[in-house]
């Protein structure tokens, strides 16, 4: 092995739960739920996902914070339903039941 290359365990947890908790959350949320007809639409989704991940999604292991609130400051401003892909269809009576 080349020196100053870390290496873990395939399929190991206590060694790289973050990487493993990440994929299953990809899995899912992106990739059980969508059908890509090509690597480009797969590759189009995940790039989606990221920016939803860092950027919209509430965290509880990060006191509900996302990642870019947590780690660069960015704000979290969202209010409704309309940043959240699997409620897309449905974000605007999701919303509409809010007001009323």
């Amino acid at each position: 092995m080349r020196s100053g290359i870390i290496r873990t365990q395939i399929d190991t947890p206590w060694t790289n739960g973050k990487i493993e908790a990440f994929w299953a959350t990809l899995q899912s949320e992106v990739l059980d739920r969508q059908q890509l007809a090509d690597l480009a639409a797969a590759e189009d989704a995940v790039t989606a996902y990221a920016g939803y991940y860092n950027y919209h999604r509430l965290h509880g292991e990060l006191a509900w914070q996302t990642p870019a609130e947590r780690f660069d400051g960015t704000p979290f401003t969202d209010r409704g339903f309309g940043s959240v892909p699997a409620l897309a269809g449905i974000a605007d009576l999701l919303d509409a039941i809010l007001v009323a």
